[in-house]
Order: C-alpha cells, then sequence, then structure tokens
C-alpha cells in the first residue's frame, strides 16, 4: 500500500509509520500548516507522522531503517543526521563504548 493511503501495511513493508496516544500534541502553536502536515485524524484519533521510514516484523516489532527528513530538531537547534551519521558509526565501532538500550 503507497504511503498516502494511511492504511495497514504487510509485515516487512517499509513505509512512514504512525504513532498514537495521550502523548501525541493537540497542535503546533499558530502554526495550522506544520499541525496539518504532521497530524492526521483517522477513525476520530489523532496520529502523529513520525518522519522515519520504517517497517513492522511479523511480531510486531518495529524497525526504524531511515528518515524521510534529514534533520532533527534538539531544542532550538536544527540538527543535520548526515553530518553526524559518520561520528556515530565511528562510536558504534568502537569495543569500549557502553550502549544504553
Amino acid at each position: 500500500m503507497p504511503l498516502g493511503t494511511l492504511g495497514g501495511l504487510p509485515a516487512g513493508y517499509s513505509e512512514l509509520p504512525l504513532i498514537d496516544g495521550g502523548q501525541i500534541m493537540l497542535e503546533y502553536l499558530n502554526d495550522d500548516k506544520k499541525t496539518a502536515d504532521s497530524l492526521v485524524i483517522l477513525d476520530g484519533r489523532r496520529w502523529y507522522k513520525t518522519g522515519n521510514k520504517g517497517h513492522l516484523d511479523n511480531d510486531g516489532f518495529l524497525t526504524v531503517v531511515n528518515r524521510y527528513t534529514r534533520l532533527a530538531k534538539t531544542g532550538d537547534k536544527m540538527i543535520n543526521l548526515m553530518a553526524i551519521e559518520p561520528a556515530m558509526r565511528g562510536l558504534a565501532e568502537q569495543d569500549d563504548v557502553d550502549w544504553l538500550l
């Protein structure tokens, strides 16, 4: 099912995950366009478009494989993920790095 149908997908098919729940914001303050671009209402539930690309496996676990946007906002700063990816790869290859999972 292509992006834009906002329907269920078979296991292993990578697309834009949507999340819902009480933690989802109501709107972007004073920014109707960004709200419309980021949220969708389906069957009376508000869903957030994550900006990621991922898929569910046969056990229902989500694997994120990429991002549709290459920028992430932290606080008031925009981070280009392409700029930090080489450094993160280098860290991941080190044996002495402790990962919190």
